[in-house]
């Protein structure tokens, strides 16, 4: 699954298909991360 990039302001596509393999390679723990930090949740149910 591809996110889509909304806004690109200032980033060039080099930075931004960095920014996307990160997230890539890293979506789980930052889904786990976030949901200690989050009282209500991921998607805030």
């Amino acid at each position: 699954m591809d996110s889509v990039l909304q806004n690109r302001g200032i980033l060039s596509d080099r930075e931004i298909a960095k920014i996307s393999e990160f997230i890539k390679d890293h979506y789980q723990e930052m889904y786990i991360q976030w949901s200690k930090y989050s009282n209500r949740g991921y998607y805030e149910k």
